[in-house]
């Protein structure tokens, strides 16, 4: 009996300090030109116990992030904005949403390119060993393009390795490749059937934008 008892309060200790929330993404890029203004998307947030929790977000800029751009913040309980260095509020996690419960960041970009990251440290204000930081980065160019994301069933190119494969309609397209901190890698103001990228592109996760006629055209590679 008394280690069954031991045993009881063990797994009850467990449950009461019980991670009560997770995300399965703690990081979105957001691409786009100064032309596409408000800038939003979003995480989304899971509970992982029956009951509403009270949570906290705590926001973080990056070193990098423009002073122009303005951030505004939609925790599904409140819309915040201005977001500033340093805000936080309380928000409610709901156990049995009828949609996910998302975390959607907006972004004035007011003309301004850039790149940069803002933050948020997501907790239980009672328990901060639950704490996750969560990351929205924003890559951002000057220009008036209309951005197109490659579909499964739209394919402007295809790439193997180092070789980019343009379709007919892209042939003498601009090029960029940059890499997820915003840093480009290579560029060409006119495109062939076929690019190969240097072997200065490390192995790793590139960012290809392509621009024509007016329409900038993208995609995340790997190089291997």
């Amino acid at each position: 009996m008394k280690y069954l008892l031991a045993l009881l309060i063990v797994l009850l200790n467990s449950l009461s300090f019980a991670q009560a929330f997770h995300f399965n993404d703690v990081q979105t890029i957001l691409i786009k030109t100064t032309d596409e203004s408000p800038a939003h998307w979003y995480l989304e947030i899971f509970s992982d116990v029956p009951v509403d929790t009270t949570l906290r977000w705590k926001a973080h800029y990056g070193p990098t992030l423009p002073a122009e751009w303005e951030f505004n913040f939609d925790d599904q309980n409140q819309f915040h904005f201005p977001i500033l260095d340093g805000d936080s509020a309380n928000f409610t996690l709901f156990a049995n949403p009828i949609l996910t419960q998302k975390l959607i960041i907006g972004a004035m970009l007011n003309n301004t390119p850039g790149n940069g990251s803002i933050y948020f440290d997501v907790y239980d204000p009672s328990d901060l060993s639950t704490l996750v930081t969560i990351e929205y980065r924003f890559i951002v160019s000057q220009g008036s393009a209309t951005i197109s994301e490659l579909n499964s069933d739209q394919r402007w190119f295809t790439h193997q390795d180092r070789t980019l494969y343009l379709s007919d309609e892209l042939i003498g397209a601009q090029l960029a490749v940059v890499d997820l901190g915003g840093k480009e890698v290579f560029a060409t103001k006119h495109c062939d059937a076929e690019v190969t990228l240097p072997e200065s592109c490390a192995s790793g996760s590139y960012i290809v934008r392509l621009e024509h006629s007016g329409t900038a055209y993208w995609s995340r590679i790997f190089v291997y």
